[in-house]
C-alpha cells in the first residue's frame, strides 16, 4: 500500500480529485489539460493522483474518507470485477464517481483502441 499517496490525498486542498492507475496516465491527463489544445483542452481544476495499482483501491476504510470530495476513480476495464464491489459498497456510482476505461470486447477489455 502506498501510504504517501493516501497522505497526499487526505491533505490536498482540492475538492476535485481524479485517481488514475499509473503515473503515465496522470501525465496524459495533464497533457490534455494543457492550454495548447485551446477550447478542446480538458477543463479540470482539481488534482490528479496515480494510485499505482488496483490493490491500493481495495482499502474501503481509506476510500471512505475521500467521499466528501468530488472524486473520479478510473481503472482498466479488466479490473472492474476486482474493485466494483468495494466501490459500490461505499456508495460510489459507476459513471459518476468511478469509471472503468477500455472496450468491452473479447481480447480488448484492457485497451482503449
Amino acid at each position: 500500500m502506498n501510504l504517501l499517496l493516501w497522505r497526499d490525498l487526505f491533505f490536498t486542498k482540492s475538492d476535485h480529485i481524479v485517481l488514475r492507475i499509473r503515473s503515465t496516465d496522470k501525465e496524459y491527463l495533464e497533457l490534455l489539460h494543457d492550454d495548447a489544445h485551446g477550447k478542446r483542452n480538458l477543463e479540470f481544476s482539481g488534482d490528479i493522483y496515480p494510485y499505482n495499482g488496483i490493490g491500493n483501491l481495495q482499502n474501503g476504510v481509506l476510500l471512505n474518507f475521500l467521499k466528501n470530495k468530488y472524486i473520479l476513480i478510473t481503472f482498466d476495464l479488466v479490473a472492474e470485477g476486482e474493485i466494483q464491489q468495494t466501490l459500490k459498497g461505499l456508495g460510489f456510482v459507476k459513471g459518476t464517481s468511478y469509471l472503468p476505461i477500455g472496450l468491452d470486447e473479447a481480447d480488448r477489455r484492457n485497451t482503449l483502441e
